[in-house]
């Protein structure tokens, strides 16, 4: 039931809007990760960066509209993205720890960002 419980602050519209974009961010990140690697040379820290504003971007929607804490969406991410790093040594790229620690990053942002927006747009119960 998305009107109670977990999401139960917002209308429904807005928490299958939130979910859509958040699967499609995912399938996006997914698919960019998965892909062959171009022989342009090694990315170096724009890699990183790109890891965390895309993870920051995945769970933004998602634990925006949550009312509850957040923490098993973020698992639920970082566990994707865990499974992301070992799928692709299936297609000719490595898995990654420090892309790991950079999607770990993004997810810490995309969080403390959520805590943000729910604070200036979310009125408190009186």
């Amino acid at each position: 039931m998305i009107n109670g419980g977990l999401f139960s602050a917002f209308p429904s519209w807005l928490v299958w809007l939130s979910i859509i974009a958040t699967l499609i961010i995912l399938a996006a990140i997914s698919v960019a990760s998965l892909s062959p690697v171009n022989s342009g040379g090694d990315p170096g820290s724009a890699d990183k960066t790109m890891h965390v504003f895309a993870y920051a971007l995945a769970i933004l929607p998602l634990a925006t509209v949550s009312s509850r804490p957040r923490l098993g969406i973020a698992l639920g991410v970082l566990i994707w993205s865990g499974a992301i790093e070992l799928l692709q040594t299936l297609v000719g790229r490595s898995a990654s720890f420090s892309d790991l620690m950079a999607n770990a990053a993004g997810v810490f942002l995309g969080l403390s960002a959520t805590v943000m927006l729910r604070r200036v747009f979310v009125k408190a119960p009186r």
